[in-house]
């Protein structure tokens, strides 16, 4: 894709062959230079030796945690942001794919789950993306968030509130941004449904996930393939911006 070429994505949540890393591969593949993101040196590492093994081209990483970012304000925000930009020096997509998520209903969410998932969830694309744009590094491109359709009004989920309810807010951050930000950045935002990642396997296991296969009309989970397709889909049309597409086998809209 021509708008692709040469320039600078950046994408966190990489680090355990997810749904962060297949982004970042298929941005690549279409001829964009990727800077990684993850929490972990080793994982974040590991992941870029993935990265390059399939797409033969190295990419520049940082590794950080997005608690302590959150933790430290506008001081760790900066680093982090001055850290990629020196590597970069122009960045043209920012895709937010790191998330947390804990199953807990309402009376067992304590004030620590509640604040790490909203500083993971919100807090940290919120000032990630504010600082670039100030710096800026992010003059003109696309911002993209990961968000889920457990965020969305008619389907929260009732075992894991705070999630739905942090999800629920990047939907409307990304809505509002896209206004304020327009014409010279886009913001779009993907809902996936269930989707195969190491997240999904720890939440739900063998069983779990063949229940939840069961009650989507397409009968199975989706893949991270195909998010990654999606997002490439955002990136390249220059006229989509403020929007929110679904990716769920139409479970959302099933019996």
């Amino acid at each position: 894709m021509e708008w692709f070429q040469k320039k600078w994505a950046v994408v966190t949540g990489v680090g355990a062959g997810n749904m962060g890393e297949r982004i970042a591969i298929e941005l690549a593949l279409n001829g964009m230079r990727i800077h990684l993101v993850g929490r972990s040196e080793q994982k974040t590492r590991e992941a870029a030796v993935r990265f390059e093994a399939e797409t033969k081209i190295k990419p520049e990483w940082t590794a950080a945690d997005l608690l302590k970012l959150c933790a430290e304000g506008p001081k760790g925000f900066r680093w982090f942001v001055h850290e990629i930009g020196k590597k970069t020096g122009r960045i043209h997509v920012l895709v937010h794919a790191a998330g947390f998520v804990r199953s807990a209903g309402f009376l067992e969410t304590d004030s620590n789950l509640y604040d790490t998932t909203f500083d993971i969830n919100l807090k940290a694309p919120f000032f990630i993306t504010q600082e670039m744009i100030r710096s800026g590094y992010l003059k003109e491109g696309v911002v993209i968030n990961i968000s889920s359709t457990v965020g969305e009004p008619t389907h929260g989920w009732s075992g894991g509130m705070v999630y739905s309810m942090s999800k629920a807010a990047l939907t409307l951050w990304g809505q509002m941004l896209a206004s304020e930000c327009a014409p010279s950045i886009r913001v779009n935002t993907v809902l996936p449904g269930s989707i195969e990642t190491p997240m999904t396997d720890a939440l739900l296991h063998t069983e779990g996930k063949r229940r939840m296969a069961r009650s989507i009309p397409l009968g199975r989970l989706g893949r991270c393939e195909e998010i990654a397709s999606v997002v490439l889909a955002l990136v390249a049309n220059e006229y989509l911006s403020g929007t929110e597409i679904r990716v769920d086998g139409a479970r959302t809209v099933g019996p």
